[in-house]
């Protein structure tokens, strides 16, 4: 009877963990897009003048504009990879 009781524990368990995981790996891209931001910035630093403006613009894109654009360009590439249905 111990082993009916256990195994839906365990099942909740391993649910648990892999949810877990799951939800970490968003964090991480976020933490990853951060520290990438913050070498961009810190290279903008080290252009001259006319192009600082420009640079900077570019590295201040924030992470759900940048998730957002390589959303639709990985969906516009597997677009183009599927055949045409003529």
């Amino acid at each position: 009877m111990n082993h009916w009781i256990s195994r839906p524990f365990r099942l909740f368990g391993v649910m648990v963990i892999v949810l877990t995981l799951f939800s970490m790996q968003g964090c991480s891209n976020r933490a990853w897009y951060g520290g990438f931001e913050s070498s961009e910035r810190m290279r903008c630093q080290q252009v001259s003048s006319p192009e600082f403006d420009d640079c900077r613009d570019q590295s201040n894109v924030g992470y759900d504009q940048y998730k957002q654009e390589r959303d639709q360009l990985g969906a516009s590439i597997q677009r183009s990879r599927m055949p045409d249905a003529d």
